[in-house]
């Protein structure tokens, strides 16, 4: 399927904003009630659509932010204050080093939401100017340096930052700037679409992905930028149509959750177009019904595992903001969000959403990306939840999370695999070339599956997770809050005292049980099995070390990096797994014996090392059935997993309905698709015969595109044309389903610009992962159309899949422009031609 906008329209009609948002409201809450009755009421449809319509013009229906008037403009003094502490720094003399684009324009935003001080914007917006990179010949052509110490552009986000508040100050404020600033603030803005075209951005790094988007096409409409409109457009269709079908990547993000419906609101509200701020609202409703779905009201927290994340102790970040402005949030002030977004007012999020997320016990399951091990769950319930990923996303995640009752200063409880002994994230280091201070942990090999209050993960560690210079003592923690209700296998364990210098470590046997009492909840945690290639085993502990958070840490002590280091990039270096239960309601101590002792005795799991199948297998007796885990060369590229129970592999599931896919489809581009067609379909490939299939019937996103030639099968094909702006980065991917098992041949009819210019890399991945990585596939087919078949780079015949039965995803990423490919065919017969 095509995913890109047809036409634009140059000639806009107006329309009036308060009409438009009270509709808006009103349509949300009709939604939202939709969503609330389906999933907690089981009221027949025919009733929900009626009440929906009702509901939708009811004049009752449209939302208001809860946060006080008073409580808003204390906020805006508080950042008025801190900003006046920067002017003072840079009103006659150079900002500081470290002082970036965002503070700067996020202070010019500041004073023009308080209409304070219009004399001060011609300097912040000189000073951003000098920041920004004006050679037409270069790469970062429009882009800003991120700090005023760098010498170019050394983070490419930063244009994307930037030109949002610069949109959001010549939209709102645009008439009340003095004649200068407003002169620089257009140079600024104008120069700004360059970099935001160049801008190569992933579709699923979902809250970059979003702000450009949003800005090529807020921009691209108020400067009479057709080109950049229109790509815009084709980029905010990609995330539509990813999304619906693999979910939304930077999943539950305290942090980036806030980014992404900043960047929704700009386009919801501003854009011009109809279908994009269609688009832009299914996308908030998804992103809120998300939040309300992994809301843990008894600590007022994004419940569960994040996929990225600044705040491993809290889950804290910048989406307090819109839940404090929409009264998610009890306290007086937004708290840990560094953003004070003006228009959070012009949106707000279901009502009916907020009662969702009261709604227990409440069981979560979503999927993240391509591969069918990235998954999340969550369990929820009144005084507890539990949390569990499939695959690890990033050195920011945290793939294990318990979360208990209390104030939101109270720590959570989480897995982190540590490299640097900071199991609390409290030890910042500059990272990357923009060198932002961050915590970063070691990112290893997991796999993780859960089963209502139960949940079990494994971790791998490969030598090549310890080539960085800040990782020197590799271990295993699950940090946990500190309560005096400790049982060791049964009996009462009292934890002495440590301190910072020297901790408090009590060691706990390999599968011996610990439980953990707060209140009505509880937590029973086991090492079922730890892994080291030497004879020197891993030590296991409890310890104490009087941090101040209030916390303890279970640690698996896999030893010194250097030690590890002498194993081989590829092979495992340790690995150990962790079994979490919760209990819930436990009010009475005899309820609380009977489930502690229901853990105690579960004696029925095991772990295991072959090395005869280089495999790592894990399992246990779950209170609900069977959990395991069986993860094959997890040390390389090609290695797959097997999961007991299977993951989920749809957008978003709240107690076994699909709230997710049904908000996507029902807006463009998805909704042109009819039942069964379209990038979410899948073909199924009968045993025996040839199949062939068009191009563009798969997901094609940006980087490619489909584009029309009468000599190609039906007139289209994909390709990434010849293009001045980056680096291509496209790919189209397509779902099959292999009935039979056995070797086949893949063939594609190709063409490129010439002998030199044409070359794709191929992903090919099944239910269990990962087939074989992504090598390069190089085409001989210049000027004209040529069937060829699938020849990797250095092979001397044509190379064959061996396929079992099940679900695929084919995946072709472009390596040069000018490469093209019309039809493809798949064959268990050797010798068959197209």
């Amino acid at each position: 399927m095509y995913i890109g906008h047809k036409r634009l329209t140059t000639k806009y009609t107006k329309y009036t904003k308060h009409r438009e948002y009270t509709r808006k409201g009103r349509v949300s809450f009709a939604l939202s009630s939709f969503v609330y009755f389906v999933i907690f009421r089981g009221l027949s449809l025919r009733f929900i659509v009626i009440l929906a319509l009702i509901l939708a013009f009811h004049p009752g229906a449209s939302n208001a932010a809860d946060a006080s008037a008073s409580q808003q403009k204390a906020v805006l003094d508080d950042a008025l204050q801190r900003g006046d502490v920067l002017w003072q720094r840079i009103a006659t003399a150079e900002p500081g080093p470290i002082s970036g684009c965002r503070q700067l324009l996020g202070y010019a935003l500041t004073l023009c939401e308080a209409r304070l001080h219009p004399e001060r914007l011609e300097r912040l917006f000189s000073l951003v100017r000098q920041m920004q990179d004006r050679d037409p010949n270069s790469k970062s052509w429009g882009n800003l340096k991120w700090c005023w110490r760098d010498a170019g552009v050394t983070d490419a986000n930063a244009v994307e930052f930037s030109m949002q508040d610069a949109l959001l100050i010549h939209i709102r404020h645009g008439d009340w700037l003095p004649p200068v600033a407003k002169k620089e603030l257009a140079d600024l803005i104008r120069l700004g679409v360059e970099g935001c075209l160049r801008h190569r951005v992933p579709t699923d790094y979902t809250n970059i992905a979003i702000l450009n988007a949003g800005n090529l096409i807020v921009l691209g409409e108020r400067l009479d930028r057709v080109d950049a409109a229109r790509e815009g457009y084709r980029r905010l269709d990609a995330i539509c149509a990813w999304t619906a079908a693999f979910g939304l990547h930077e999943f539950c993000s305290p942090t980036y959750y806030g980014t992404d419906i900043s960047g929704l609101l700009l386009i919801q509200t501003c854009a011009r177009e109809k279908r994009q701020r269609q688009q832009a609202e299914a996308l908030l409703q998804l992103f809120w019904t998300d939040i309300a779905a992994n809301w843990f009201p008894a600590a007022e927290r994004l419940g569960g595992c994040p996929s990225r994340s600044y705040d491993y102790l809290q889950g804290r970040g910048g989406l307090d903001w819109h839940l404090w402005m929409h009264g998610w949030l009890e306290s007086p002030s937004p708290g840990s969000a560094e953003r004070r977004e003006p228009w959070t007012r012009e949106w707000s999020p279901l009502p009916a959403l907020k009662e969702m997320s009261r709604q227990f016990p409440r069981w979560v399951r979503q999927h993240w990306g391509i591969l069918p091990a990235q998954c999340r769950s969550q369990m929820l319930y009144r005084d507890i939840a539990l949390s569990c990923c499939g695959a690890g996303y990033g050195n920011q995640d945290s793939t294990l999370v318990v979360d208990l009752p209390g104030g939101r200063e109270l720590s959570r409880c989480y897995f982190i695999p540590d490299g640097r002994e900071d199991p609390y994230g409290k030890k910042k280091y500059e990272t990357g070339s923009a060198r932002h201070p961050k915590a970063l942990h070691i990112q290893p090999f997991w796999a993780g599956v859960q089963r209502s209050g139960d949940a079990l993960g494994l971790v791998v560690y490969r030598g090549r997770d310890m080539v960085d210079a800040e990782v020197f003592h590799v271990q295993s923690h699950f940090v946990l809050r500190r309560t005096p209700d400790l049982w060791l296998d049964g009996k009462r364990l009292t934890m002495p005292v440590g301190t910072a210098e020297k901790p408090a470590e009590v060691p706990i046997p390999i599968g011996c049980s610990l439980v953990l009492r707060y209140g009505s909840a509880a937590i029973g945690v086991r090492v079922p099995g730890s892994y080291m290639p030497s004879e020197r085993l891993a030590i296991v502990s409890l310890v104490d070390d009087d941090n101040a958070w209030n916390s303890l840490r279970l640690t698996v002590d896999h030893g010194p990096s250097a030690d590890l280091k002498k194993t081989a990039a590829g092979e495992m270096a340790a690995s150990t797994a962790f079994w979490v239960r919760v209990g819930s309601q436990l009010t009475r101590d005899a309820d609380f014996d009977a489930w502690r002792k229901d853990f105690d005795q579960a004696k029925k799991y095991w772990y295991e090392v072959d090395d005869c199948t280089h495999s790592v297998s894990v399992g246990v007796s779950g209170k609900d059935g069977p959990l395991s885990i069986r993860a094959v060369t997890p040390w390389d590229e090609t290695s797959w997993v097997r999961f007991v129970p299977k993951p989920y592999l749809g957008v978003l599931e709240v107690n076994g309905k699909e709230l997710g896919i049904p908000l996507l489809t029902a807006v463009e581009p998805l909704s042109l698709s009819s039942p069964g067609t379209g990038p979410l379909s899948c073909m199924t490939i009968p045993a025996g015969k040839a199949f062939y299939w068009e191009a563009e019937s798969g997901l094609v996103l940006p980087g490619m595109a489909v584009g029309e030639d009468a000599k190609a099968s039906g007139g289209r094909y994909v390709g990434q044309g010849a293009s001045p702006i980056g680096q291509p980065s496209g790919s189209v991917t397509w779902k099959l389903a292999i009935e039979k098992p056995g070797r086949y041949w893949f063939w594609a009819r190709v063409r490129s610009a010439s002998a030199h210019h044409g070359a794709f890399s191929l992903q090919v991945i099944g239910e269990d992962g990962a087939v074989m990585p992504a090598p390069t596939w190089l085409l001989r087919s210049p000027g004209k159309w040529q069937w060829q078949p699938l020849e990797f780079e250095g092979a001397k015949f044509p190379t064959p899949l061996d396929l079992t039965k099940g679900i695929y995803h084919i995946q072709l990423r472009t390596r040069q422009s000018g490469t093209m490919i019309d039809q493809l065919m798949l064959t268990v017969d050797p010798k068959e031609r197209p």
